[in-house]
């Protein structure tokens, strides 16, 4: 079982690795990324899955562009509330 959590670690690790990089070029040349969230959730998770880097699980979040937008927005919209408002 030791063996497979590790794998599964590297494999999710190699994904957000090419993840990031893409999301990073992407937002250089102005380009839209399909894939804002993948990259950090698959490195927080293999963070999660190797015994001592469960602490760093939070990094991948912040390192890769498409979640700290989101991550940004998500908290604009709940302490100001949705963007626009209501128009009534």
């Amino acid at each position: 079982m030791q063996f497979a959590g590790i794998a599964i670690a590297t494999i999710l690790a190699l994904i957000a690795a090419y993840c990031i990089a893409f999301n990073y070029h992407a937002s250089t040349t102005r380009r839209r990324s399909f894939i804002p969230l993948v990259g950090g959730m698959a490195g927080a998770i293999a963070c999660l899955l190797y015994p001592h880097m469960a602490r760093y699980a939070w990094v991948p979040l912040v390192v890769d562009p498409g979640c700290v937008f989101y991550f940004a927005l998500a908290a604009v919209c709940l302490f100001c509330g949705p963007i626009g408002g209501n128009k009534r």
